[in-house]
Formats: structure tokens, sequence, C-alpha cells
């Protein structure tokens, strides 16, 4: 928890904007097809060389794809990703184009109408397409129900993914409102012109922006890029939705804590001042005891420390019984 007051301010958020790959799908992508008129294996390494220099898990997963066929990836000396969009490499004269269709569309390329995750080009001409699948994790389901128990809304799922993906994706764990094929800077664009104070939770470079501009940012994670860290107000780093849960659990009990205590150290305040100016207490065993009322307020507050509340998920709002 980067921000004094980031508690504070998840408590007066009304909505949330979640981000798709790594949040609420595992992000362990598995290249399903390759699209291409020339050889896969030939095409798949040329691709991966190039994928290998960025963390993300289209990336990522293309270049386990070719390793699980046995290829190996020399280094490339000239490559780097350029946010949202792809990965652009060098080798001598071959200029390489890894990312989004129409990010090689404005670079000139012509893409055929074909379905893909990621697209391929090399020196000017489309060379492939990638089709990956991913699988929703265990409990994001859970986790949007808990959303809208909370009486978070909206609840808006923001990706750079197609559109197709996204939707399938938002009706498996509940979301309703759906914006895929964004840019970095279309998420924060997104979130600026929600009128509500909004929660984001995303893991990826291409959620930085999006995460700076949120009321609450929080970078959720196994494999969190600097910049996502580094536009977060809270990090996440065990990967598990069910931290979310324990996260607005804290922001609870720390908000209850607080007032508690203020309390506590009124009371006593208070009191040793009466009982020492009545002369029941000397002046010396007011002021022993008044430090008393501060060990209290530091019991309370460690307290704090163990949040392993167990995660209860909220039932489905309509559930089926075998008598119907």
């Amino acid at each position: 928890i980067k921000n004094a007051d980031a508690l504070e301010r998840l408590l007066d958020v009304e909505g949330v904007a979640i981000d798709k790959t790594g949040t609420i799908t595992e992000g362990d992508l598995q290249l399903q097809t390759i699209q291409t008129e020339a050889n896969e294996d030939d095409i798949l390494q040329r691709a991966a060389q190039c994928a290998q220099i960025s963390l993300h898990p289209i990336s990522r997963a293309l270049v386990e794809a070719a390793k699980e066929r046995g290829m190996t990836m020399d280094v490339v000396p000239d490559g780097r990703e350029e946010s949202g969009r792809g990965i652009r490499c060098q080798q001598g004269d071959v200029v390489s184009l890894l990312g989004r269709k129409a990010w090689l569309e404005e670079e000139g390329i012509a893409v055929p109408d074909v379905a893909g995750t990621v697209f391929f080009a090399q020196d000017g001409a489309f060379l492939a397409s990638f089709v990956f699948g991913e699988q929703v994790k265990d409990g994001a389901a859970d986790l949007i129900r808990e959303f809208k128990a909370q009486a978070l809304h909206p609840c808006i799922l923001l990706t750079g993914d197609r559109e197709e993906e996204a939707k399938r994706v938002a009706q498996a764990v509940g979301i309703q409102e759906v914006y895929a094929d964004l840019l970095p800077e279309d998420k924060a664009q997104h979130i600026e012109a929600t009128s509500r104070s909004l929660l984001m939770i995303g893991d990826g470079m291409n959620d930085a922006l999006a995460l700076q501009k949120a009321e609450v940012g929080v970078a959720f994670g196994r494999n969190l890029s600097q910049a996502a860290i580094g536009g977060a107000d809270i990090a996440i780093v065990n990967g598990e939705l069910s931290s979310i849960h324990r996260l607005l659990t804290l922001a609870r009990r720390t908000e209850t804590c607080l007032v508690v205590n203020i309390i506590l150290s009124l009371f006593f305040g208070l009191a040793m001042f009466i009982l020492a100016s009545m002369g029941i207490l000397s002046t010396l065993v007011a002021a022993l005891l008044h430090n008393v009322g501060a060990l209290f307020v530091l019991v309370q507050s460690a307290r704090l420390l163990v949040v392993d509340e167990a995660y209860e998920p909220h039932p489905p709002a309509h559930t089926e019984t075998a008598d119907g």
C-alpha cells in the first residue's frame, strides 16, 4: 500500500473498472491456431524471436509455444515494445512487427480479414495471425458478485483484446459493460469519462495510465510491470482474486479501527482529567493510566495486521434447487 490515504479513498469508490488478461483470466494463454500461407514452424519461430523482449502475456505465450516445439530463439539486438500496440524489432535489414491489427494497418501493412489475437508482419508484408485462448480464473464470477453486493456500479471490463473474446469472458463472470480493442490511453479516457469514482484493477503496462486516473488504482498479478506498479496506489502480487476481497475488508476494518481509537483516546484522556481534578487520582497516577489508554490504542491497531478473514463468495442471484 503505497499511499497512506489509499484505504480511505477505497471506501469512497462508487464503481469498478477491471482489466481482463491476467486479472480475471489466468493470463496463461494457449496458442490455438496459426493462420498463415507460409510454413507454420518458421513463422512461429520468427514471431517468437520478436516476442521474447516483452513481458506481455501474449508474448510470453508465443515464446512458450515455440519452446514446446523445440525451437530456439536468437537474441534480438534491436527491439522495442510500443505500449498498447505491439513490438517492433530489427535483425539486420529485416523489420518485424508483432501486435494489434490496427497498428499494423497504421504502419501501411495490408492485413486480410482473418481472426487473430495478435498479427505478424515482416518488411511491410503480412505473414500470419495467431489465435490464443485463455481460461477465466476460479472465483472471478464470485468477485464480480461481491462488487455488486457492495453496490459498486458500474462494473466495467476494459481490455485491449478483441471484442468477441472480451464479451465471452464478460458474460462468464457477469459483467455487462465491456470496452474492447483499447489502447492504454483509451482505458484512461474511459476512466476519466465516467462520472462516478472508480476502483481500477489491472496487471500490465497497458493499465498504468488507467491506474493513475482512477480514484484508487490496484496493480494485480504475479508478473507486474514496473509501469503498472508505478501508476498504482496498491499492489497485490500473489495473483489471487480473494486478496481483493481482503483488501476491501482491510479498508473497512481500518476505518472502524480509526474511529474506535479516537473514542478510546478521548475517553481515557477525559476520564483521567476528571479523576485527577476531583482528587480521586494523583496527577502522576492519572498520567500513568493515560498511557494505558495509549497501549489499548496500539493493541487495537495491531489487530489490523491479521486480516485473514475467510472469503465467503456471494451466491449467484438466481439458483435452482433439485426440486425446481
